[in-house]
């Protein structure tokens, strides 16, 4: 079986949010020389360039997922590792959603036994379905989760 990519590139998304920073400040810099600016706002000011950033460096941090009949590999820029199958431990839906599509949160095993997870963002044509199948049958003791009742934050 080839590799399959089971998950979207975010990459590009730092760019959007990169020029809307840019205007965000332009916007900001002209209100702060109106003379009737309430000091009071600029919490609010501030919040949404952070926002950015934050979302801009996780964009930036995002991960390619693919797998083959094996190995699940997870590639950031150039650097790549490569997973047994065996050893993802969970797939779970999470409460997040960007454009209304769930992120899903996967825990493995490294190869030093350290417990790892990522988020992904699936692509559509069902390939991560095919995904979920296939760590089911090569590690029958992960827990593959469809539904999400919490939020997590690992």
């Amino acid at each position: 079986m080839n590799r399959t990519i089971i998950s979207r590139n975010l990459q590009w998304y730092k760019y959007l949010l990169v020029a809307i920073l840019a205007v965000l400040v332009y916007i900001y810099t002209i209100d702060l020389q109106n003379p009737d600016f309430n000091p009071n706002n600029l919490f609010i000011f501030l919040i949404f360039p952070i926002i950015c950033v934050y979302l801009a460096y996780q964009s930036h941090q995002s991960k390619q997922v693919s797998f083959d009949e094996h190995y699940m590999y997870v590639t950031l820029r150039e650097n790549e590792e490569m997973v047994p199958l065996k050893n993802v431990k969970t797939i779970k839906l999470t409460l997040t959603s960007i454009s209304r599509e769930n992120l899903w949160n996967i825990a493995y095993l490294d190869r030093d036994g350290h417990t790892k997870s990522l988020k992904i963002l699936p692509k559509w044509e069902g390939s991560f379905q095919r995904f979920q199948r296939v760590v089911a049958e090569q590690n029958p003791n992960a827990q593959i989760k469809n539904s999400a009742d919490s939020w997590t934050f690992d």
